[in-house]
């Protein structure tokens, strides 16, 4: 077997063995040329869909799909697949009866109009049941314009294309059209007509076709049965009296019937975000994109992506819904399609003239279901639209006041789903549609004021649980009923029901923090800021002034969190006066807590030190156990930044100590990761490990996608740490550090992860990709105001620069560091520069043409700064170590002039300064 180098390698020399370009290959598999081009380069993984796709098209065979899906994800190693080269030379794929396979002469079935979008698993699902001896009834069950009837056309098409399931259904393929059939005697009449079947004599139509049926082979389809429920019985007569005949049916009603294997069809697949590369891989953008194209020819995904995907959102992937707001595309843009079906369905109406009158628009498909419901359970129905997102069913009881039997019609009749979590949900324009026919305006209300008293209750209820070993549990809770509890809160914000509010606040607030959702915190919190300001000259212990400074404090946080500095400082500030004009000692060392944090990723040391320790001594004060265990770990987090990592160990020490007592998993998690962070600073990479790892386990299991990326970053800096071949896997943990700060919005984090990108780059001598990933880096941190990673960013230009021997380039870069830390006392980065202006001497010195007594110089002044710059605490090891290496190889002047007795801090202050005024003079 040929060796297997990587995923991107199998796919490229596949894709010629089966003598395909990367264009057509992209072009068959619904991609970009240049995101195939990417794969094959290791640059991208495909999503599943796509990953799904390239199986179908690079003809893995099917025993072999899952594992090519597992690596194609990273999940298995690439040399568990078959060589490339070894192309199957399979029968046709099922599918490949939408492409034109003839079927049977005896099959009646609709001509397809419009290429088959999507539904490769469906079909294949279904084929598998056809097959199954077991399996003689199966029923699609799902909403009007859902795509059954195409579904279940080409299930039938392909069927007949396949040669096991010709022979199964050698008496034909018999496609019947239920809509405007009335009946049992109408479907009786149907199926005979469709089978050309001529009834005779006085013997019932029933009989006869029995009769007709009884040694038949043959796969009939029915079609739009949910009208006709009181015909379920003759299906199962049919399968009774005929042993070699299968039924497909096609409902939004399940038949009720023991023997029928019901397949629910959902929406095709929506992109919930997607760049503009992957956003084609989705099938609902597919089938936009196939009927866009009927209206204008040139039609693409180019500025209007965000725009389609929206549409495909907000009619859930419905194809009918999909293909009618395409046909507006001859009179509106894509942006005002999207606006016009958020507002209301009704611009969901047909513009072409062949569509049969059920399917004329959206409104007509649910005025349709709507019929076949009583007047109780259509009350039900529009009740239960109030809810978002979905609804357990002590919800639907309590708020709605259905019963499970209500439930039960609802999910038959296809107009609720039941997820295998058991949450029940509805369409979201069925929502549009039910909410219309509330039966009075004030029962609106009444029941808005019960979903807003009971959603707003659950955060609350499961608070203390957030803060404890079960954590998961109780933010997943919260999660699953986000949509209802941001609806529950506006309805209080409208009502000004500022007790819901404040009993709601602290535990949503904790959970957009824990969950890393700042903006969605964000946003939330600063709407009800502005919308519940407190009554012109309230009393600051006034209620609505103080619930105003929680909301102000909670705000500046996530602000914070966001990298706004600026304005989450301001508003922090304004809200920590106020709050201790209130004598509100918790909130007051809250907003301190957050004020330290920001201060100290700024640069200023001593204002972020004053803030945390009054911080710490409120908490202590008031028996704030879990508020000290958050203030010693900013502590930590500070003296370690600041090159204290003795101190910092301490304190990270004790925060782990009370976080363990009070079982608190993700502030466990955190302190664990300060501690990772500090030994590797000290060397200890074994503990390091063991400290991110425990860590890394902890944030996955409570579902902290901050956490999860310090801790995958920390795993990375170990990797960097012991150099050499870990350089690829630092590389890898980092990249999927910095994708998580990225996703979540955390701008300083992702500054950091840059920073650490480029150093490994520089180490592995790739200076571009340094360069690269240092200016993002360094614009990112200037954006932020972060003078820290400011000047991290910086030292590795300087590497950089001094790589390419351009040494004036590199002293300029590592001065400005030099300036930067100097000004805030930060010791770290200046030993980083330090050592970088060592080399850039060094270099200097080896150049064609400089004199012997100048290279000395050169040797010694690199000598003595690379002393001064190891010599102090707060140099990291890995770069202490290189230090080391580097004064090895240099001669030793015959009077070292560092005193090895002198004060390090000061010995480093000085030495910088003298730098700062030689350079600077020149």
């Amino acid at each position: 077997m040929e060796p297997i180098h990587s995923f991107g390698y199998w796919v490229r020399r596949r894709r010629k063995a089966l003598d395909l370009t990367q264009a057509e290959l992209a072009r068959r598999s619904a991609c970009t040329e240049s995101l195939i081009r990417k794969i094959e380069a290791d640059e991208r993984r495909p999503s599943r869909a796509l990953a799904e796709l390239l199986a179908k098209e690079l003809e893995v065979p099917e025993d072999e799909r899952e594992l090519f899906l597992q690596v194609a994800r990273a999940e298995r190693s690439t040399a568990r697949l078959s060589s490339p080269a070894d192309v199957p030379r399979t029968a046709l794929a099922p599918t490949a009866a939408a492409a034109g396979v003839d079927v049977p002469l005896r099959a009646s079935l609709p001509a397809a109009l419009t290429p088959l979008v999507g539904r490769t698993r469906d079909l294949a699902d279904l084929l598998g049941h056809l097959r199954d001896p077991a399996c003689r009834l199966v029923t699609l069950v799902g909403a009007g314009g859902i795509g059954k009837t195409r579904l279940a056309v080409e299930t039938a098409r392909a069927a007949g294309a396949t040669p096991e399931l010709r022979e199964q259904f050698a008496d034909g393929i018999l496609f019947v059209a239920l809509d405007s059939v009335e009946g049992v005697a109408g479907i009786v009449t149907a199926i005979g007509g469709a089978a050309g079947f001529q009834f005779f004599g006085s013997l019932s139509p029933r009989q006869q076709l029995l009769d007709y049926l009884h040694d038949k082979r043959v796969l009939l389809v029915l079609d739009n049965f949910e009208h006709l429920m009181e015909g379920a019985g003759l299906v199962s007569e049919i399968l009774a009296a005929a042993p070699g005949v299968k039924v497909l049916v096609t409902s939004r009603a399940a038949l009720n019937l023991m023997e029928a294997w019901i397949y629910p069809v959902g929406g095709l697949a929506v992109p919930e975000a997607a760049g503009p590369e992957t956003l084609a891989e989705y099938e609902a953008v597919q089938l936009f994109l196939q009927s866009a194209r009927r209206i204008k020819g040139g039609f693409c995904l180019d500025n209007v992506g965000e725009h389609v995907s929206r549409i495909c959102r907000l009619v859930e992937g419905m194809p009918l819904g999909i293909e009618l707001a395409a046909a507006w595309l001859n009179v509106l843009s894509v942006e005002q399609i999207a606006a016009e079906i958020d507002r209301s369905l009704d611009i969901l109406t047909a513009r072409y003239q062949n569509l049969p009158e059920r399917h004329r628009s959206m409104r007509a498909v649910f005025e349709s279901s709507w019929r076949l419901l009583d007047d109780h359970m259509r009350e039900v129905l529009s009740r239960l639209a109030i809810f978002r997102g979905g609804f357990q069913l002590e919800a639907a009881q309590a708020i709605a006041g259905a019963s499970i039997a209500d439930l039960a019609t609802l999910v038959e009749a296809s107009l609720l789903w039941l997820t295998d979590g058991g949450r029940y949900d509805m369409h979201g324009l069925l929502r549009q549609f039910a909410l219309g026919h509330l039966s009075a305006q004030h029962a609106a209300r009444a029941i808005l004021g019960r979903h807003s008293r009971y959603y707003l209750a659950l955060p609350a209820a499961h608070h203390q649980a957030m803060k404890g070993k079960a954590q998961r549990a109780a933010l997943d809770t919260v999660a699953a009923e986000l949509e209802n509890v941001r609806l529950a809160w506006h309805t209080a914000v409208d009502h000004s029901d500022r007790a819901a509010i404040e009993g709601a606040l602290p535990a949503l607030y904790d959970f957009f923090q824990i969950r890393s959702r700042y903006l969605e915190g964000l946003d939330l919190i600063s709407y009800t800021a502005e919308r519940m300001l407190p009554p012109a000259g309230a009393a600051l212990h006034d209620p609505a002034s103080r619930l105003w400074i929680r909301l102000r404090m909670r705000q500046g946080a996530l602000g914070f969190y966001l990298g706004d500095y600026a304005n989450a400082s301001a508003v922090l500030e304004d809200a920590l006066h106020r709050g201790r004009a209130a004598h509100m000692r918790n909130e007051v060392a809250f907003a301190l807590n957050v004020l330290g944090q920001l201060a100290g990723w700024q640069g200023q040391r001593q204002p972020a030190r004053r803030y945390l320790e009054e911080s710490l001594a409120l908490c202590e004060a008031v028996d704030d156990q879990a508020g000290k265990a958050n203030a010693l770990h900013k502590l930590a987090q500070l003296h370690g930044s600041f090159g204290d990592y003795e101190q910092a160990r301490q304190l990270a020490q004790l925060s782990l100590a009370i976080c363990q007592r009070l079982g608190r998993l993700d502030w466990i998690g955190y302190a664990l990761d300060v501690l990772g962070w500090i030994t590797v600073c000290l060397g200890d990479y074994t503990a390091s490990e063991a400290h991110y790892l425990a860590s890394l386990a902890i944030f996955e299991e409570t579902g902290d996608r901050l956490g999860m990326a310090l801790a995958l970053g920390g795993l990375g800096s170990v990797a960097w740490a012991l150099g050499g071949d870990n350089l690829e896997e630092a590389t890898l943990y980092m990249l999927q550090s910095l994708a998580l700060c990225r996703d979540i919005g955390h701008r300083h984090h992702a500054s950091s992860r840059l920073w650490y990108l480029s150093q490994i780059a520089v180490d592995g001598g790739e200076d571009d990709a340094a360069e690269q990933w240092a200016r993002e880096g360094l614009a990112l941190a200037e954006a932020v105001g972060s003078e820290l990673f400011m000047a991290y960013n910086m030292c590795s230009l300087g590497a950089v620069a001094c790589r390419r021997g351009q040494y004036t380039r590199a002293r300029e870069h590592f001065l400005a560091v030099l300036q930067l830390a100097a000004a805030a006392d930060h010791f770290p980065p200046m030993t980083i520069a330090l050592i970088g202006l060592a080399l850039a001497w060094i270099g200097e010195g080896r150049e064609s043409g400089v004199a012997p007594s100048r290279r000395r110089a050169l040797d010694r002044r690199a000598y003595e700064t690379l002393v001064v710059a190891g010599r102090h605490p707060g140099c990291w090891a890995p770069f202490r170590s290189r230090t080391e290496t580097i004064l090895a190889d240099l001669p030793v002047p015959e009077e070292d002039g560092a005193s090895q007795t002198e004060d390090s801090d000061r010995a480093l202050r000085t030495l910088v300064a003298r730098l700062l005024q030689d350079e600077t003079g020149r």
